[in-house]
């Protein structure tokens, strides 16, 4: 009988090396899929693959912080990075994926430089809009762009009313302009940026990731985190009672999922108690437990 048997592979080869090995291990970062990160990562395929139209489809990727929205993205841009050798025409260097955050105090002139700066392209802040509009277009025809990512997308409710109707009219001209597909990413506040707009809320369709609740998908989840921890007894984390008092500490959030279970698994080594446990999970240190307010990422991270 396999004494390890309880965990994945990964953690299997390393679960006999010493107590700051396997901590160290803990805090690397794993790849970690769930059911919401595989249909997000899933959709932002479908549009990539999009045939080119008149009218592209576009996605509102939206939830709170810390449930797993900019890991997917990430993870759906590691699939279509670009050889650091390729090139389009002998000198172009081509961007299939171009991503960019709003500006906290979006303007449509810092909005374009921004965009144009994530394709590495020569700008300055005293070049003209009407410009900066024609070398996006262009640019991003050249690089063979097949879907533009907007992170941060609620940062467009900090503008004024006029500022935020001229960015928006941007987008909607840029992705009419180049076929490509846009997907704006944010917490739910970003679905009151697109209300504002009819157009852009029938285009943009709606994706919401949302906090863990008891069911399959955090069982599952559970489990593959779990398994992937080096701890040398089998966790009982089945009960009603264990999964209960990690929602009740963590929201349901992802990263805070991610953080306290890896937190007490790095207890448990030291202590020698190599189990997860419903008392563990409560001496891990409060302020570790608290919500974060900035996109920081847990030791091991949610894809």
């Amino acid at each position: 009988m396999d004494t390890y048997s309880h965990l994945a592979n990964s953690a299997r080869s390393i679960v006999d090396l010493t107590n700051s090995e396997r901590i160290s291990y803990i805090y690397r970062d794993h790849l970690i899929k769930f059911d919401q990160f595989n249909y997000v990562t899933s959709e932002l395929d479908r549009l990539f693959h999009y045939p080119r139209q008149i009218r592209m489809p576009c996605m509102l990727l939206m939830g709170p912080t810390g449930v797993g929205k900019t890991k997917a993205v990430s993870a759906f841009m590691r699939r279509y990075r670009p050889d650091a050798q390729s090139q389009i025409g002998g000198f172009i260097n081509p961007h299939p994926v171009v991503i960019m955050q709003m500006p906290a105090e979006p303007t449509q002139q810092e909005f374009l430089l921004k965009m144009l700066r994530a394709v590495n392209a020569p700008v300055t802040s005293a070049m003209k809009v009407s410009d900066l509009e024609r070398m996006l277009v262009s640019i991003l025809r050249d690089v063979g762009t097949r879907i533009i990512i907007i992170d941060e997308f609620h940062n467009l409710n900090s503008s004024t009313a006029r500022q935020r109707q001229i960015v928006i009219n941007t987008i909607k001209n840029l992705t009419n302009d180049t076929s490509i597909p846009i997907v704006a990413v944010g917490t739910s506040a970003a679905q009151l940026t697109i209300k504002y707009d009819d157009q852009m809320s029938h285009r943009f369709r709606p994706v919401e990731m949302q906090p863990f609740k008891p069911g399959k998908s955090l069982d599952e989840f559970l489990r593959t985190v779990v398994a992937h921890l080096p701890l040398r007894q089998r966790s009982n984390i089945d009960t009603r009672e264990f999964k209960k008092r990690l929602l009740d500490l963590t929201g349901g959030i992802t990263v805070n999922l991610l953080r306290l279970l890896s937190d007490s698994a790095a207890l448990a080594i030291q202590t020698g108690a190599e189990s997860l446990t419903l008392d563990s999970l409560s001496l891990v240190p409060a302020p570790l437990l608290s919500i974060p307010r900035q996109r920081k990422e847990p030791p091991f991270t949610s894809a």
